[in-house]
């Protein structure tokens, strides 16, 4: 028997709801978490209730990085760490961004990517924000690394961006900078279909 002080009491009424606990152990079951809370229409914990779709959202890219080839082998299909988590969440969150930039150029309502970008930086651990690279210092940062590495192909420079500036730089355009600067060397070479 549990002692009197350890008994759940029951609801006062039948129309009462309790919340349900969701123990969880990653970021990722966190965000599981919160997508079948939205979805029932109860609040996660971020105060507010996020976009249903924008967890859903999470969701999706978390399983897709799960099974995709950007993980080793031995990897593929086991649950993210929270490292590998919080990768696709910044790769997310630098979408948003871009979006939010367009749609201030564009001077368009930018309500729902500024929630959006809300809800993300709640599951995002505290650091300060990672400024984007403009497209001169990109290209200053493409230009130091085959300075350093003469023999240097596409996927060495990317692999180098990725180590020096994380988070900090569009992939695609530092891909455009860097197949520019490799076919203006001489005699170099561009490794066609790179996966990154």
């Amino acid at each position: 028997m549990f002692p009197p002080d350890q008994i759940t009491p029951a609801p006062a009424s039948a129309t009462q709801v309790r919340t349900p606990v969701f123990p969880f152990t990653s970021l990722q079951d966190r965000l599981h978490r919160d997508l079948a809370l939205a979805r029932t229409g109860q609040r996660p914990e971020t105060g507010q209730r996020p976009e249903t779709d924008l967890l859903r959202l999470l969701v999706g890219e978390l399983q897709r990085y799960q099974s995709g080839v950007r993980r080793p082998a031995a990897r593929q299909g086991t649950p993210l760490d929270d490292t590998e988590t919080v990768a696709v969440l910044r790769e997310v969150l630098h979408g948003v961004d871009l979006s939010l930039q367009e749609q201030r150029r564009m001077n368009r309502d930018t309500q729902q990517s500024e929630a959006e970008r809300h809800v993300l930086l709640h599951y995002l651990p505290a650091a300060p924000e990672v400024k984007l690279l403009s497209e001169e210092q990109l290209k200053g940062a493409v230009l130091t690394v085959l300075h350093t590495r003469p023999d240097a192909r596409l996927g060495d420079v990317m692999q180098a961006l990725k180590t020096r500036h994380p988070g900090a730089y569009d992939a695609r355009t530092a891909r455009t900078i860097t197949e520019a600067a490799l076919k203006s060397r001489p005699g170099a070479t561009v490794t066609p279909n790179v996966q990154f």
